[in-house]
Parts: structure tokens; sequence; C-alpha cells
């Protein structure tokens, strides 16, 4: 049976993870997405395949609930246990797939009602999920009421459980919809979100004390006169450094430039930094189409221009090195447009990577392989054949990570699902 391709627009988020004792274990490159039907569809490529690439229909093995129109879809790993897929159902409540490292087996689970949290459904476009540790992940959105609101599993606990943040911190902050970000900073948690003056806030929770939220006004705090733009996916979060010794939010302002604050550990406050302007970056970005991470000892920002190239900002912090700006379609010659709202971006050991939706309703990723070049490949064509017929476009969303596996467990990674399974003997580089 042929896979269905991915066709519209979208909003993107990344997650990497760290490679644990690699002895036993594998790696795999994942790009997850959502098709018009509503089914959430997995491309999976193994490191012991010489990333060859899979691909299945998660809703049809698991028969989940579908997608809503537009699809709000997130895809992270959980301390290399599981893989985890996140998304809004029909009805907007919070679903989530997870497949333990293990068992290669997919689960399926509607989180608003094991958490009873019916009363707080999120917007549409504002999910984000990631883990702590190996004894929590979390999904955290923004709800209609414009709060930031938290769904939690706890491995002590055995149980979701679900809490307002925004009531929790005792903060008048409403939070703008499609702006969104979280990740952990040594032993706490911490939330990225705008509000409507355009300042980036953070809630934060330590480990010593997990549910005593608190808020921070970053734009106030660094006292940058700067201010984000509104528009959805203009906002990211990271860590960075010596053993995460420093957390950033990357930002779009309206003359289009990227900014960056950061805090480091030892330091008390944040500071604002124009990375346009340090890196000399020739082109403004498009908003919407904001994406940072750390790759090694390098900080990345990924964005599309209005000549619809993708560039990356990209720092050697431990060499002291400047920002250096890169026009990846220029390095590549892509030729296939960009559709602005699908970009998504995550690093691996060796390599890291660009995923998208192209003007052809095909997924198309961008390769950098340590000390070599960047390479493309439409790896809609390598699963499908160039000549299928892919169809108007309707929706889509992207969501590209990495993910650990037990190598034995690789050639029979969808051995349960029985459906939709196509081996594909073309490598990617």
């Amino acid at each position: 049976m042929k896979t269905q391709v991915p066709l519209l627009v979208v909003i993107l988020v990344a997650c990497t993870t760290a490679r644990a004792d690699n002895s036993n274990l594998g790696e795999m490159k994942q790009v997850t997405y959502a098709t018009p039907d509503g089914h959430i569809w997995e491309f999976c490529s193994p490191r012991d395949t010489q990333f060859v690439w899979t691909n299945a229909d998660l809703t049809a093995v698991l028969h989940a609930p579908v997608c809503a129109v537009p699809p709000t879809l997130c895809s992270y790993s959980w301390f290399d246990l599981m893989k985890q897929v996140v998304y809004l159902s029909s009805d907007n409540h919070i679903i989530e797939m997870c497949c333990p490292r293990e068992t290669c087996v997919w689960h399926c689970a509607d989180l608003t009602k094991l958490t009873h949290s019916e009363s707080h459904l999120p917007i549409t476009g504002n999910v984000v999920g990631y883990g702590w540790g190996n004894h929590r992940k979390q999904v955290t959105y923004i709800g209609t009421d414009h709060h930031v609101h938290e769904l939690c599993y706890a491995v002590v606990d055995h149980a979701w459980i679900y809490r307002d943040l925004t009531q929790n911190a005792q903060t008048n902050a409403q939070a703008v919809p499609g702006n969104l970000a979280a990740f952990v900073w040594g032993q706490g948690k911490q939330v990225l979100y705008l509000t409507i003056d355009g300042h980036v806030h953070e809630l934060s929770v330590s480990n010593q004390s997990p549910t005593a939220w608190h808020d921070t006004d970053l734009t106030q705090d660094s006292g940058t006169s700067s201010r984000a733009i509104l528009d959805p996916k203009n906002l990211a979060g990271y860590v960075f450094g010596n053993f995460g010794s420093m957390k950033c939010a990357v930002y779009l302002t309206a003359d289009h430039h990227v900014h960056q604050l950061v805090r480091a550990a030892t330091s008390s406050h944040w500071h604002d930094v124009d990375l346009t302007i340090q890196a000399k970056a020739p082109a403004p970005a498009i908003p919407g189409t904001l994406l940072a991470y750390q790759w090694g000892i390098y900080q990345q920002v990924v964005y599309l221009t209005g000549d619809n190239h993708i560039h990356e900002l990209c720092q050697d912090l431990y060499h002291n090195s400047d920002w250096h700006d890169a026009d990846l379609t220029g390095l590549v010659g892509q030729d296939v447009g960009v559709i602005p709202g699908t970009l998504d971006a995550f690093g691996m050991d060796d390599r890291k990577q660009v995923v998208y939706l192209a003007n052809d309703h095909h997924v198309h990723e961008l390769c950098y392989v340590n000390q070599t070049s960047w390479t493309k490949a439409d790896l809609s064509a390598v699963l499908l054949g160039s000549h299928s017929n892919v169809g108007q476009p309707v929706t889509a969303q992207l969501s590209g990570y990495d993910w650990m596996h037990q190598q034995q467990a690789a050639p029979d990674i969808y051995k349960q699902t029985e459906v939709y399974i196509t081996i594909i003997s073309t490598p990617l580089n």
C-alpha cells in the first residue's frame, strides 16, 4: 500500500536527545507528519541500516483518533526510552502515541481524559512535549483562557496529572497563541511564551519544588527595547554550553532580525543579542519559520528568508567564535521551494538535519555530516517513487527528532504493525 504524503502548511517542533551507552544502542532519525485524512505517519531511518527509510501509518496501526484540522503535532524522544508523538484530535483532546525501546510496539492514550482536563482544552497550534530526565514527561500547551497548562506523567506515580501553570505561578500574564517552547535546564523545567506586549516570558520550576512555578519577564529583565513579533512560530528555546550552563530564548523582532536572550548559570540576569547583526546575515527572516537547537559544541538557528532560502546561523562557543550565516539552499542548489511554516531541524551525533514540506508537497531533507558538506534528499520520492500522484494541498505538519533504540530490535521495528510498511534499499546519502 502506498504512503500518503503530507499536503500543506504548518508549525514544526524539533527535539534532540543525547546518546547514552552506545555499546548496545542504535540511532534513528524520525520524521512524523499528518495527512489530509487526519492520520499520523512516520518516516523512520536507523543508522544501522545505513539510514534506509521505512514508513508507517501510526493512526491505522493503533486505531487512534484522527488529528484536528489544521493539525497540531509534536514528537520527541523521552530519555531514549520511548518515542513520543503528541497531537490534538478532532475533538481537541491531547492524544499521545508512544513506543517503548524494549518492545518497539506502539501504544495510544487520550491524555485529556486521563487527566480529566476537558474544561481546559488547548488552542490549535500550541502543544509542546518534552522529557524531564527518566522520571517525568510532560505536555505543555496554551489553553483557550490564554493560560499555560501542563499535563505531567511521573514514573513514581504511574499517572498523568493536570496543572494550570499560569495560575500556579500567580501571574496575570496572558500567553499569545502560537508561540510556546519548553525544555529542561539543570534540575528545573522552563517554559517560554510571548505576551501581547511582545515580551518574552519564562515559567520555571525546580526539582526541589516541582509544583512551585515562577514567572519571569525576560524582556524586562534584560533591559532590551526589542519586541517580539506575535505571529505564530517566532519563539524557540534550548540549553547550551558545558553541562548545559546556559539557557537561551530565540525570537523574531519587527525588523525581522533574529534575537537571542541568554542567561548563564553564573548570572542572575538575561542578556539580549541581535544575531542577525552579529552574523552579518544578508537577509531578514520570514515570520513563522524560526528554529533553534544545540548540536555538539555549536548553537544553531534555522529560518526561511524572503527569497525562499533556508538559512542557518551558527556559533562555536567553546572556541569563542562569532556567529556565522550560511545559505543552505544556495549550498545544495535546491530548486524546489519551501512552504513557509513547515521547517523543522534537529541534531544527531555526527550530523544535523533540516526537514520541510516543499512546494511539490513532498517531505525534503537537508543533511550535514560532520566534516563534509550539506546534501539534499526528497524523502517522499525515496519512499513513493518520483511519479506518485501527491494530490492537491490540504493540510500537513512535520516534526523531526533523533531517537536511540536497541540494535537487535531494528530489523523488526514495525513487527507488530502488520500494515503499510515499505522497505527502501536506497541509502539517504
